[in-house]
This record gives C-alpha cells, sequence and structure tokens, in this order.
C-alpha cells in the first residue's frame, strides 16, 4: 500500500508541476508539457523509472500473479511501455514513436486494473467504486487521437488516478 501511495504521489507531483511550469502556455499534453524544457523532461524519466520498479514491487507484494499469466504479462508490458514512452521525447519526429509507447503503456497498465480486478474478491463497495473507476479509465481512451486535442493533460490525468483508485480498492482487500 506504501508503494502505490509512493508510485501516486511521485507521479501526480511530477505531471503535475511540468503543467504547473508551462501554466502560461501550456501544451496538449503531459509528455508535451514535460519534454518542452530539458530540465523537466530528466525529471519526467527519472520519475517514469522509479514508478515503473515501484509498479513491479506493488503487484508483486500484493498479488499472487503467479496463478495469473495475464497479470505477469500485462504488470512486464506496462512496465516496459513506461519506461519506452519516458525515453522517447514528445519531441519533433519522436512524437509518433513517443505516441505509441504512450498507448501501448496506457493500454497495459488500464489492462492490468481490469485483470487485477477480474482475479480480486472485491463486493460491495469497494468492488463499485474500482468498477467505476476503471471504467473512467476505459472510458478515456475514446478521446484520444493524434495529434492531440487541446487541455488533453486532463483526462490524462484523470485516466492516471483512476487507475491508481481502481488499483487502491483492489489492494484494500
Amino acid at each position: 500500500m506504501v508503494y502505490l501511495f509512493i508510485s501516486w504521489l511521485l507521479i501526480n507531483s511530477v505531471h503535475g508541476y511540468g503543467i504547473y511550469e508551462n501554466r502560461k502556455k501550456p501544451f496538449h499534453t503531459i509528455s508535451e508539457n514535460l519534454a518542452s524544457i530539458p530540465s523537466l523532461l530528466l525529471i519526467y524519466r527519472i520519475a517514469h523509472v522509479i514508478n515503473g520498479l515501484l509498479l513491479f514491487l506493488i503487484v508483486s507484494i500484493a498479488v499472487d500473479s503467479s496463478a495469473h499469466w495475464s497479470i505477469l504479462v500485462l504488470t512486464a508490458a506496462s512496465i516496459l511501455f513506461e519506461w519506452a514512452q519516458a525515453a522517447v521525447p514528445y519531441l519533433n519526429k519522436w512524437k509518433v514513436v513517443h505516441n505509441f509507447f504512450a498507448i501501448c503503456m496506457a493500454t497495459s497498465m488500464v489492462g492490468l486494473g481490469w485483470s487485477l480486478f477480474a482475479h480480486s474478491d472485491l463486493y460491495g463497495a469497494k468492488a463499485s467504486i474500482a468498477l467505476f473507476a476503471g471504467s473512467i479509465a476505459l472510458l478515456s481512451f475514446a478521446y484520444v487521437k493524434h495529434p492531440p486535442r487541446p487541455k488533453s493533460w486532463i483526462v490524462q490525468m484523470i485516466t492516471i488516478n483512476s487507475l491508481y483508485l481502481q488499483i487502491l480498492m483492489i489492494l484494500l482487500v
């Protein structure tokens, strides 16, 4: 549970800081905001490397993933795509490659949330909250397009935090 909180705090702080730094002329996505200044890009990359390690700890400690191959595969994919999208900046000719990795990361992470939910023993209010949060994360894919819409970072932040809420409910069992 502590690793989940640290992960949530780290990612929201870094993403929020990048958006705040560009508040006078914000870019459309979180990645654009954080790739706009070299020091922000470095912070973004470090945060995502740490977050990938935290995701590994969260899943390996909290879930008997050995019994569920889908959880193992989606965790590995989530981590690898998280690192890849952070390594490839949303700049110039790399935008398409970054977007590919970012969409793969989001897809595998949302899939991981749903896989964890499917293999959990949730019921009642926790199950309802996890189902609602996972649905919000899943529905956000309808908003994705390239080039991104203005203020897409808001939808991205909602998606990220919906996923954290879904995983929190699963871990509270």
